[in-house]
């Protein structure tokens, strides 16, 4: 996938947010944040499951995903990216702390 206006991060401000949720995030993540924190994607849409057509409006400012989580009531979500509506994709993380998988927060 190709990003555009996307900003760079720090390798700090990733470890500041990786703190905030005890977690380590996936190198291909970082390698993503890293280049092209708060990016447009160029190829959009995406499927889930029962549901076609989803579509990335932008990454999140990953320095402001622990407020994200926080104002939508989900301490245990990582918000990466927004679509235009408002739905968030992120990671779940378990009771363990880790990573659990991808979600689609509508």
């Amino acid at each position: 996938m190709e990003w555009k206006y996307g900003e760079n991060l720090s390798l700090e401000s990733i470890s500041k947010v990786e703190k905030e949720f005890g977690i380590k995030l996936p190198e291909d993540c970082i390698s993503v944040f890293s280049k092209n924190n708060k990016a447009k994607p160029t190829q959009p849409q995406f499927d889930i499951s029962n549901r076609e057509g989803c579509v990335i409006d932008f990454l999140v400012d990953l320095n402001v995903t622990k407020s994200i989580a926080i104002s939508i009531g989900k301490n245990n979500f990582i918000p990466l990216a927004s679509d235009p509506f408002g739905n968030y994709i992120g990671y779940k993380v378990d009771r363990m702390g880790n990573i659990s998988k991808i979600v689609f927060w509508d």
